[in-house]
């Protein structure tokens, strides 16, 4: 069909105002006109094939076999041997002292020394486990030497503040009831790995935690779960032969909590490889676009920041009432 006197001059204003060839077409396709009739009228876009909009970017996990993941997940803590032996040897030098302390003819002077000595060890402990998230999330890509900086150059705070948080939050949940503490401590779950491999802070990390999690809820809880059980189940076995065994006390203390670390890195491991599998189709995050949820969170860590030390101090007294009430 050959074009008419007023489509052709339809196109000739359009031509006259700027408008391109091309999106001159793609008007006339939005009207419905056939291709031969744009042939006609416009000859220079004949046999262009439209412009189409980009798909839309995936949103659908694609989760290796359990069994992949457990492999990375061993194959990121065998990569980092280093943060092994470090964890590994202050979980012992933290049981030697603990086992220290107990020792009551030791004098006061003594037992002040090896308080403190615990104190300290213990604190550099949880610091090293902080530097051990951003080991293995950072995968290869740097030192360990230089985690331990990044986490001390500023954001060791910020690092306790996220944990504190999530605590808090947990622990508001909890005091709700049992069943929404489990649905968000797998929603948190990845908040410490996503302040240590992007950096975002506070109540941002639970944020992105979170959204990293929708969607996948189910998906993450019994991934987890099941390595929770692969890993503990055998270290909770060896810990009950070296029990049985004639050792001396302070070495079956050493040995189980040496067994102890070993299972809670290859947990640590499985959660950053976890990380990796959901930020890929998720890579980017606004936390400003996500207020309410902000707002909530904020909400359930005050809640309990308040309520939790009250329940302590309700706790205390009963105790003491019990106590107090029994035989004289």
């Amino acid at each position: 069909m050959l074009p008419t006197s007023e489509q052709r001059a339809y196109v000739e204003a359009e031509r006259a105002r700027g408008l391109s060839p091309l999106a001159i077409a793609e008007t006339l396709r939005s009207h419905h006109y056939a291709e031969p009739t744009i042939a006609a009228l416009l000859p220079e876009v004949a046999g262009v094939v439209p412009s189409l909009p980009p798909p839309p970017p995936t949103t659908t996990v694609v989760w290796p076999s359990f069994v992949t993941l457990v492999g990375q997940a061993i194959r990121r803590c065998v990569a980092r041997l280093d943060v092994v032996a470090i964890l590994l040897t202050l979980s012992v030098i933290i049981s030697a002292l603990a086992y220290d302390s107990d020792l009551s003819e030791r004098s006061a002077g003594l037992q002040l020394a090896g308080s403190l000595a615990l104190l300290f060890v213990t604190l550099f402990f949880y610091i090293s486990i902080f530097a051990a998230v951003r080991a293995f999330v950072m995968h290869g890509q740097e030192s360990l030497e230089q985690s331990f900086s990044w986490i001390l150059s500023r954001r060791f705070f910020s690092v306790l503040w996220v944990s504190l948080l999530s605590t808090l939050v947990m622990a508001t949940s909890f005091i709700l009831l049992i069943i929404p503490a489990m649905v968000v401590a797998v929603y948190l779950l990845f908040s410490l790995t996503v302040f240590a491999r992007e950096d975002v802070r506070g109540l941002g990390a639970l944020v992105r935690s979170t959204l990293l999690v929708q969607g996948n809820w189910w998906q993450v809880l019994w991934r987890y779960l099941v390595m929770c059980l692969m890993v503990m189940v055998p270290v909770g076995i060896l810990q009950g032969v070296t029990s049985a065994l004639v050792l001396s006390e302070i070495t079956v203390e050493v040995t189980q909590a040496a067994l102890g670390s070993v299972g809670s890195l290859l947990i640590m491991a499985f959660v950053v490889v976890m990380y990796e599998t959901l930020v890929a189709v998720r890579p980017s995050f606004d936390g400003a676009a996500h207020g309410g949820l902000r707002r909530l969170y904020a909400t359930a860590a005050a809640f309990g920041l308040v309520a939790l030390p009250l329940i302590i101090i309700l706790g205390g007294i009963i105790l003491w009432a019990v106590l107090s009430a029994g035989p004289q």
